[in-house]
């Protein structure tokens, strides 16, 4: 073996040469071979690669435990998240290239003469590694658990950095890793080669060498003290099992007490003479061991950071519910882990024999499997009292972390805190509702050697169910946080730093859309709601003395106001809770809720904290259904031509020439009729609101557009208004700006925004830079609501003229103060009556009129859509046939049922004007269960075959409607197989024969 240079050299040797191995060569981190070069190679030949490496890991394993940062070979070794990085090989085409007269001299000055030679190095560096060490295990970064966590620091580490694999190799004290990776094209991207020296016990345990503190469960029972958790547990096992019992055969001097539920829920304790104190719980319905249970099913890898290739699966079908023999070796190893940590003297009173007061041999409450001779209680969760604090295992705790688990999944909800009380009183009045408890709860309440401790004080009780540690002023920060980085990033995006959208421990999350976020801050039990209560007090004060008087808000269903149909309020009725407190939050609502919610499998009070937008606080206008806006506005921009046309022409004539349809841009398609390739047109509505100009457009898909513009306003900077419209909307506001249908809305025309709101999923939504408005004002000590839905928007006049929350009629709509703000002139109740009749009888429109025509006046229709169904297959005109009926076959016009003689399918097929583009709807008929037989009336009815077969269609028009048919009657067309028209009609002979029997 070589010395090292640095040993060797003599005392008058330039600095370059003599540095010791801790200090760098240069300024900077290029050695010396590749100076004046676009890449780094921490060796000139990639065959050196191992013995450097190997030079490193000695240098590493000097100063473990310890990670600090140290030099090979002039190579920084730089420390991370408590392993060491350096870089191996890096090439950088966009490098400024500097070479030196030799390297002139000699061509290489080829920046991709350097890449193809980079390639050919990094690609022998690995080779020489396999070489020397043997094959590498290939690492794919996992993340495991609800919360999708890096399941160990090396995955950590390749998230961090963006690798899509590793090469890892076991060196003993320290593994090794390889990654490696171009961004594009090898030898023309850029090339990251990156060792990673990795301490085995943080390799091995993943995550949890980071969670060491987090074993320290302070207020694990609520404050209880030991001597009070003996007296609790003495009476329940006394009460309720078999009492407590002598622990033989072991080291130690200690008792066992059990208590056991009919579902199988136990609670095993162990109390040592010293004060110590040993808990194992066992839910069999807990969510650990539910994980556990799909472990081998799913092939699920190290969940609680166990490396897969560690874990044998000799029995992959074993039944875990049933005998204890069933589970596996690799789910027992995962459930000896959660002792990990526990004293081998306490441990060792698990499965110790037990001895009644009588002397006899007491069985044990939990069952037991074997690993490798070894007994292993079987378990959801495990925790210990070592005389001063209470601790949960490194297993348990790690398990938990990844697999977003807290402490009550593990199962201490329902087989300790709940039966044992924890936080509340346990007395003999706890066991019964009646003045006076039973004679043999009174007697074991006094048998108990152990006497009645002290209660806890303050928010103790509540142990765990408030964040902890922190106070009601980090709360605060931490909502603070969140709010702020929910203008710049989406909370449901992943991230490997500090999270802002977990406040003090409690992730917040989707509420059931994109517009609310929500988490339970805090939670009890029956029995501590007033300590529950006094924390939330205090939440609330701090809440306050940082934001401001809060706003009450209350959700009462039979109220119409414009805050009663939103997402906070669809938030506050789904979780149960009818009444909260709000305050401004740089731009957002922060709402706190609370009580006993209805959502909850048992009752149990908590605090949840929802913070919205501000457009999720009230709703835009109301509980004004999409079909109502349709309805009103059309009215309104009829009467608007009929108060500004020419009085000579009869109304029916003026009005048909205002409705308005536009095409969906070839940028941005629409989303098709279900069932179909057809996209219809979009709705495109103007109605003047006093001093401002709306323009709408309405999809078939309940989805809209509203914009707003103060006619003759000039031009400003504004900011883009349509920033954040769904890209599929935006290209339809873009392309109709500057048109216009008469002479009052071609005002418009280069007029600025002055508002933009969209509905996309049953919402009114406003845009980006309208909320960036509305945080604007809040910070200025304004009301969002109000810059939001401000007179300079147009969004009080807008209410105004639709009426919203008031009858249409024409004497509503032509009273005068209503149509100067509205028409700027007189209208009169004919004018208005007319207006209303031509946005009216949906069945009519259903068999005369275009899709948008049905659209605008469907609001009217009570009954069933499938009432309009027959009229919509007999329109004449073939695009609005089949727009209208595919719209109402996918919005529930179920056409099983038969209205008349004909079936829907005869009614399709009797249209004067059917042809082969009709097959798309008769394909949907059939797929939604339309008779594509003679239907109700039998042998008298109309075979739909015959009725085709009779029609005078070209084989064209006729071939795809017999083969949707002939589809239904099960001998599907095959193409290609030289069948023509005249064997379609022969198998629609056959297939009628059939069917007459």
């Amino acid at each position: 073996m070589t010395t090292e240079p640095e040993n060797t050299e003599p005392e008058n040797t330039e600095p370059e040469n003599t540095e010791p191995e801790d200090a760098d060569t240069a300024d900077d981190d290029t050695l010396e071979h590749d100076r004046g070069l676009p890449l780094h190679r921490s060796q000139e030949h990639p065959e050196d690669i191992p013995a450097f490496l190997d030079r490193a890991l000695a240098r590493a394993r000097d100063l473990l435990p310890e990670v600090e940062d140290f030099t090979v070979d002039g190579v920084a070794f730089e420390t991370a998240a408590g392993v060491w990085l350096a870089p191996i090989g890096v090439f950088d085409p966009t490098a400024d290239v500097s070479p030196s007269p030799e390297q002139v001299a000699a061509g290489e000055t080829d920046v991709a003469v350097w890449g193809h030679r980079m390639s050919d190095w990094a690609n022998r560096a690995q080779h020489a590694m396999r070489a020397s060490w043997g094959a590498p295990v290939v690492h794919t970064p996992r993340r495991v658990g609800a919360a999708q966590e890096p399941e160990g620091i090396l995955d950590y580490l390749l998230l961090a950095q963006d690798f899509a694999q590793a090469e890892v190799w076991d060196r003993h004290e320290v593994f090794v890793a390889l990654l490696s990776e171009w961004t594009g094209e090898p030898g023309t991207s850029t090339l990251r080669q990156i060792a990673m020296l990795l301490p085995r016990p943080l390799m091995m345990t993943g995550m949890a060498a980071y969670l060491t503190d987090e074993t320290v469960q302070e207020l694990l029972m609520h404050g209880e003290s030991p001597v009070e958790l003996h007296r609790r547990a003495w009476v329940l096992s006394t009460l309720f099992d078999r009492g407590e019992v002598h622990v033989r055969d072991v080291a130690i001097e200690a008792t066992r007490c059990t208590l056991r539920s009919r579902t199988g829920t136990t609670s095993t304790w162990i109390f040592a003479d010293d004060g110590r104190q040993l808990l194992l719980v066992h839910d069999p319905a807990s969510e650990f061991l539910t994980l556990l249970r799909r472990l081998d099913d799913e092939h699920v890898d190290g969940d609680d950071g166990l490396p897969a290739s560690d874990v044998p699966n000799d029995d992959p079908n074993g039944d875990p519910e049933g005998d204890p023999d069933a589970w596996t070796a690799s789910q027992l190893i995962r459930l000896e882990r959660l002792l990990d940590g526990v004293p081998e003297d306490l441990r060792a009173c698990v499965d110790a024999r037990g001895e009644t007061v009588t002397g006899d041999v007491a069985e044990h409450a939990l069952a037991f499997g074997l690993l490798d001779g070894r007994p292993i209680p079987i378990a959801s969760g495990a925790f210990w009292f070592d005389g001063s604090v209470w601790r949960a295992s490194p297993g348990l705790v790690q398990a938990g972390f990844q697999n977003d688990l807290t402490l009550d999944d593990f199962g201490l909800e329902d087989a300790v805190r709940i039966p044992f009380r924890l936080g509340g009183v346990f007395t003999p009045a706890t066991f019964t509702s009646e003045d006076e408890p039973e004679p043999v709860v009174l007697e074991v309440f006094d048998a108990c050697p152990y006497p009645e401790q002290p209660r806890p004080e303050g928010d103790t009780v509540l142990g765990y169910g408030v964040p902890r540690p922190y106070d009601h002023e980090a709360v605060v920060e931490a909502i603070e946080r969140a709010c702020a980085a929910w203008w710049e990033r989406d909370p449901e995006q992943g991230t490997l730093g500090e999270d802002p959208f977990v406040v003090v421990g409690r992730r917040l999350r989707d509420a059931g859309g994109p517009d609310t976020l929500q988490t339970v801050l805090a939670r009890g039990e029956y029995w501590t709601v007033e300590a529950l209560s006094a924390w939330n007090a205090d939440l609330r004060r701090a809440m306050t003395a940082r934001w401001g008087e809060p706003t009450e808000t209350v959700y009462d269903p039979d109220q119409l106001g414009l805050d009663h149909h939103t997402p906070l309020t669809a938030v506050m009725r789904g979780i149960g809770l009818t009444k909260g407190w709000l305050w401004w939050v740089d731009g957002h609502a922060v709402v706190t809720l609370a009580g006993f919610p209805r959502t909850e499998h048992r009752s149990t009070p908590v605090v949840t904290l929802v913070i919205c937008r501000a457009d999720a606080v009230v709703e835009l206008l109301g509980r004004m259904t999409i079909w109502e806006l349709r309805w009103r506005a059309r009215v309104i921009e009829n009467l608007a031509a009929l108060a500004h046309g020419d009085p000579a022409v009869p109304p029916h004539l003026a009005l048909d020439r205002v409705a308005t349809e536009v095409a969906w841009p070839a940028s941005a398609p629409a989303t098709p009729l279900e069932g179909s390739r057809i996209q219809p047109t979009v709705r495109r509505i103007r109605i003047r609101a006093e001093d401002i100009v709306w323009t709408l457009h309405l999809t078939h898909d309940r989805r809209a557009v509203l914009t707003s513009r103060r006619p003759g306003a000039s031009p400003t900077e504004a900011a883009d208004l349509l920033e954040g419209l769904p890209s599929d909307l935006r290209p339809l506001v873009v392309a109709s700006d500057g048109e216009a249908s008469d002479g009052e809305a071609s005002s418009i025309a280069g007029a600025p925004l002055s508002a933009v709101f969209y509905r996309d999923g049953g919402h009114w939504r406003a845009t980006d830079n309208m909320l960036a408005e509305a945080r604007a004002a809040g910070r200025e000590g304004r009301d969002p609501l109000e810059a939001l839905y401000s007179a300079e928007a147009g969004v009080p006049q807008l209410r105004r003229v639709l009426g919203r929350g008031q009858q249409m009629s024409p004497r509503t709509l032509s009273e005068a103060g209503y149509a100067e703000r509205t028409f700027g002139v007189e209208v009169t109740p004919d004018q208005a009556l007319a207006a209303l009749e031509h946005v009216s009888a949906p069945l009519t429109q259903a068999l005369t009129g275009t899709l948008h025509d049905l659209l605008d006046a469907i609001v009217q229709f009570d009954s069933p859509h499938r009432y309009l169904l027959d009229a919509a297959l007999d329109t004449l005109d073939p695009q609005d046939r089949r727009e209208k009926s595919l719209w109402l076959l996918a919005n529930g016009a179920t056409p099983t049922t038969q209205l008349a003689a004909r079936t829907p399918v005869n009614v399709l097929l009797g249209n004067p004007t059917l042809d082969g583009g009709d097959a798309v709807v008769l394909r949907r008929l059939i797929a939604t269960g339309a008779d594509t037989g003679p239907g109700l009336l039998g042998s008298r009815g109309t075979d739909p075959f015959a009725q085709l077969t009779r029609r005078n269609l070209a084989e064209d028009e006729l071939r795809p409607l017999l083969e949707a048919l002939g589809r239904r009657a099960g001998t599907p067309h095959r193409r290609g197989t030289g069948r023509g028209l005249a064997g379609l009609r022969r198998l629609g002979e056959r297939w009628r024969a059939r069917r007459t029997g």
